[in-house]
């Protein structure tokens, strides 16, 4: 029935009023209360009042309303995600008289406030007597063991044995799809029915059951209703699959709307505030903190700090002040930006950008015709003839000269004390073809990335007052453990003032290691560590931290702990990599089509960029869009596309569901096996804390590598 809403807001105030007095009663109660308050808003608001328009079509209507009539993309919109994944725990309630816990009645809660804001509906008195509710989610409660433990534990049984529950959950979606067909056709044969039912036939009663009978429409309709409850028995015998999709959609739901709260809520934790508040810009700083800790906010609003001070002594001095912030790799630059900007900080958000392409403008300026060479096969080019050792190749050579001494800024003196595996005279060898390099190099004006440094370094050494090199204020580096020393300390030479970084010993994917005394950096008593995990969720978190903890090299100072509850992580072997692929693509299907995520919520991640069009294409075959992270052209704000990444380009980024495809042990830069094993386990690590709701890794059956058994066993 059409409902009368009365003088104008007077309504909602008085129902949302019954809603504060439900909220401290009955959680399973209130979070009922919740759904049925939005269902019947949406029915309202879109005139939508028949039973055939389920709540998902409901959703799907006010989505569409919501996109066509808004100028840009609303950020809560995550909300109707949240609220259809939760449409099947309140028919539960309804029907099974199923028990909710104190978090997911704070999740009903915040849920309910965000399509409020999503809705315009600004009834503010009733609204921040809900809010109050959330007092537990303000201080960041930790899960009691006892607070969604069944849904846990059943969801844990159900993937012992998660290689049957793929085959079920597709039967399931299979037969659900054709239930929802019998239910249209009986509908229509039922209107059939009734309208022939209806027509005259000269009141003869007999002519009636003539014409029904040659129409077949009674036959045909007690034909359907037959096959639906043959349907129904087979999807009763998928029980199993049946619980894990509604525990696995439960706990989905309720660690997505803790994200979206802390997200909104706090922009910055008081953990996260005490290290903004330490960075006074007067001395270099560096923010420390395991994977998920926010690293990257705080050193976004430490660069929103410094443009407040630039502002400020604009209106002292007509010069002003710059500032920058660097990234490792272009994608990482991207995210950033994409990060700044949901921050509404647009201004700050132009500032981002590579450290390679900051350096390679400020050579540029010294000499327009020097060119930086970025191919790795360049250094062992230039050696071809000038190796003159017969215990070195040219490959070996190289990484000893550009990935060692180059990058590392070692002077001759250290560099013959040094042992490195060689002899003091073989070391006095490799320097001097090291200088006959140089001396290469600086003929062709082409320099290696790393040697590139050095030159700048050199120039303003001559020049220390050089003001187009020489020109910014405050330098800002993300992920600045990927980085070499030479890298850190060229943008220090290029820096007027402090130099602040972000960055995690334990996700160190490129280099073997930096010391910020060499790069020219004093963090001594500026170091302060972050030690909450916000991205990932505590069963993420706890895998991840086994993970990491197997290598006797982890560092044991930075131990970050999680608080939200989420499912496991799932582990998925076959026998090849083709048949590994037709999983991956089957639970992405059943992300997008049975949790409801949207497909960029969703992200791929592969051993090399080969793996990455044979992934697109398997996806495309299955009707799936798919985007790489390291294209040009691609926008974080696209949406409706899967997201495929190489595992490298992963860092510094997050995503709700991460599938990785880890049917090979990813290449490193490193030369020796030690330095190897450890940068696999570190961009395994990075790439397993990439997730916040879902982790699922594939890998072959008979996997022996201890870098990828060792994950298997960390989730198991």
């Amino acid at each position: 029935m059409h409902l009368e809403l009365g003088p104008e807001g007077e309504f909602e105030k008085k129902r949302l009023k019954r809603l504060v007095k439900l909220q401290n009663s009955d959680n399973s109660f209130f979070l009922l209360a919740c759904h049925s308050y939005i269902e019947s808003w949406l029915r309202q608001k879109l005139h939508m009042w028949e039973d055939e328009h389920s709540f998902a079509d409901l959703i799907f209507k006010f989505k569409i309303h919501l996109i066509e009539n808004t100028k840009s993309f609303p950020s809560e919109l995550s909300v109707l995600h949240n609220l259809r994944l939760k449409e099947k725990t309140a028919d539960a309630v309804i029907h099974g008289f199923v028990e909710i816990s104190d978090e997911e009645s704070a999740a009903a809660a915040y849920r309910l406030l965000q399509f409020c804001e999503l809705a315009e509906i600004k009834n503010v008195e009733q609204l921040a007597s809900i809010r109050i509710g959330l007092e537990n989610w303000n201080s960041r409660k930790l899960i009691n063991d006892d607070e969604l433990g069944l849904v846990k534990q059943q969801l844990a049984s159900s993937i012992s044995h998660n290689d049957e529950i793929i085959t079920e959950l597709e039967k399931l979606r299979g037969l659900r799809a054709e239930n929802n067909d019998y239910k249209t056709r009986i509908a229509e044969l039922e209107r059939q029915l009734l309208a022939l039912k209806g027509q005259n036939y000269g009141g003869q009663a007999d002519e009636l059951v003539k014409h029904l009978s040659a129409s077949g429409v009674e036959e045909e309709l007690s034909s359907v209703k037959r096959s639906r409850e043959i349907n129904n028995e087979k999807i009763a015998q998928l029980q199993d699959a049946d619980d894990y999709l509604e525990n696995l959609s439960r706990l989905t739901s309720y660690t997505r709307t803790r994200l979206d709260f802390e997200r909104d809520v706090t922009r910055l934790t008081p953990e996260q505030q005490g290290v903004l508040e330490n960075i006074n810009l007067t001395d270099d700083f560096l923010i420390k903190g395991g994977a998920g800790t926010g690293k990257t906010l705080v050193l976004i609003k430490a660069l929103e700090k410094a443009v407040s001070q630039e502002k400020n002594e604009l209106s002292f001095s007509d010069e002003g002040i710059t500032v920058r912030m660097l990234t490792y790799n272009r994608t990482l630059a991207k995210y950033d930006r994409y990060i700044a900007e949901l921050l509404k900080q647009h201004g700050e958000a132009a500032r981002i950008s590579t450290i390679d392409k900051y350096l390679y403008d400020k050579l540029r300026l010294i000499n327009e015709e020097y060119r930086i060479i970025f191919a790795d096969s360049y250094a062992s080019d230039l050696l071809k003839d000038l190796n003159t050792t017969d215990f070195l190749n040219n490959r070996e050579l190289a990484d000893e000269i550009d990935g060692f001494i180059f990058s590392s800024l070692i002077n001759r003196e250290d560099y013959l004390q040094t042992g490195r595996g060689l002899k003091k005279s073989e070391r006095e060898i490799i320097w001097d073809i090291s200088r006959s390099m140089i001396d290469r190099m600086s003929e062709n004006l082409c320099f290696t990335k790393n040697y590139s440094r050095s030159v700048i370094l050199s120039h303003l050494e001559e020049n220390p007052e050089h003001s187009i090199i020489r020109d910014t204020d405050f330098t800002f580096i993300d992920e600045v453990q990927d980085l070499t020393a030479a890298d850190i300390r060229a943008v220090k030479a290029c820096t007027k003032r402090v130099v602040v970084m972000a960055g995690d010993s334990d996700q160190s994917i490129y280099q073997k290691g930096f010391t910020f005394a060499r790069a020219g950096i004093d963090i001594r008593g500026t170091t302060r560590i972050l030690r909450t995990n916000f991205r990932n969720s505590c069963e993420i978190q706890a895998a991840a931290e086994r993970y990491r903890l197997k290598h006797s090299g982890a560092d044991l100072e930075n131990q970050p702990s999680a608080f939200r509850t989420g499912p496991p992580p799932e582990s998925y072997r076959a026998d090849n990599p083709a048949a590994l692929q037709s999983l991956l693509v089957k639970r992405a299907s059943m992300f997008i089509g049975q949790l409801h995520y949207d497909p960029e919520n969703i992200c791929i991640l592969v051993p090399s960029s080969r793996d990455i069009e044979p992934m697109q294409s398997q996806l495309r075959a299955a009707g799936f869009e798919s985007g790489d992270l390291r294209d040009n052209d691609f926008s974080f704000t696209r949406r409706g596309i899967i997201r495929i990444s190489t595992m490298h380009s992963s860092k510094g980024l997050d995503f709700p569901v991460v599938l990785l495809n880890l049917y090979k042990l990813p290449q490193t830069t490193a030369a020796d096996g030690a330095a190897q094993r450890k940068m696999r386990r570190n961009l395994i690590y990075v790439s397993m804390t990439r997730a916040m709701d879902h982790l699922n890794v594939f890998t072959l059956r008979d996997e022996k590598s201890p870098e990828i058994t060792d994950l298997i066993n960390s989730i198991s």
